[in-house]
């Protein structure tokens, strides 16, 4: 046995669910920018958030992720 076989797999993500950093490289925008304006949206019901299991490195981490509504 290894360590992997207790961590679930990541999250397979849908097509057109992206992370801050992906919005923000499409958009041509700095981080905090993207932060701004996805947080405007989401408030606004223009946008949906949903974390999804991501691999950082070895482990696995929750990393919201926005979709058009």
């Amino acid at each position: 046995m290894k360590p992997s076989d207790f961590t679930p797999p990541p999250d397979k993500i849908p097509p057109g669910w992206k992370t801050t950093a992906q919005w923000g490289k499409q958009w041509k925008l700095q981080g905090r920018q993207t932060e701004r304006i996805l947080s405007a949206a989401l408030k606004s019901g223009q946008v949906r958030r949903k974390l999804f299991r991501t691999r950082s490195g070895v482990s696995l981490r929750y990393v919201p992720h926005y979709a058009a509504a």
